[in-house]
């Protein structure tokens, strides 16, 4: 039997289908950050070991200014807890451009610290196919970082006010509920 040679149209039409295919269909990237809220709120469960944790209903949608007092993409139980936690997953994170003011973790950024208000925001951001990445300003991890005996790798900017950025991974093993009990 003699192979079947596909025809121009047939390979356009295949390439068109693939190109389709490789698209996110309308309303996964809120499904993906939905599941990747989910998943921070248990990690932080596990690493906090106090309180309920779980995704803000409509994540985003009790925003300040609201009638309800939610803050951030994660709602806790947890007493103390010094941070506001804003999560952010994207196709693909430019990290390179948030060294000259540019790309979205800034506008990350600013939408985490008009969260925060008092307390100190969190955010835990990632890219497909990269580890998570974790971003703060808490005084406590500062100070840890650049007076404290603990060798933790990280990304440091320093603008008005000193942001670190961390392996979320990194960030979650070597600091502890411990390091933010005189936080307020």
């Amino acid at each position: 039997m003699e192979a079947k040679v596909n025809t121009l149209e047939e390979c356009s039409v295949a390439r068109s289908w693939k190109n389709k295919v490789a698209k996110m269909k309308a309303g996964r990237g809120r499904i993906k950050g939905s599941s990747f809220e989910r998943t921070i709120a248990k990690q932080l469960k596990a690493w906090w070991g106090e309180g309920s944790w779980a995704r803000t209903p409509l994540s985003g949608g009790w925003a300040k200014g609201s009638a309800f007092s939610v803050r951030g993409d994660i709602v806790t139980t947890a007493k103390d807890f010094p941070f506001v936690v804003e999560c952010k997953h994207y196709k693909k994170f430019p990290l390179m451009a948030a060294w000259v003011g540019k790309g979205p973790f800034w506008t990350w950024w600013k939408q985490a610290l008009n969260q925060a208000e008092k307390l100190s925001p969190l955010l835990v951001f990632k890219a497909n196919h990269v580890p998570i990445l974790v971003a703060t300003d808490n005084k406590n991890v500062i100070e840890i970082l650049l007076y404290g005996n603990r060798k933790i790798t990280h990304l440091y900017f320093p603008i008005e006010k000193p942001v670190v950025v961390f392996l979320w991974e990194t960030f979650r093993k070597s600091l502890g509920r411990e390091d933010f009990e005189n936080d307020s």
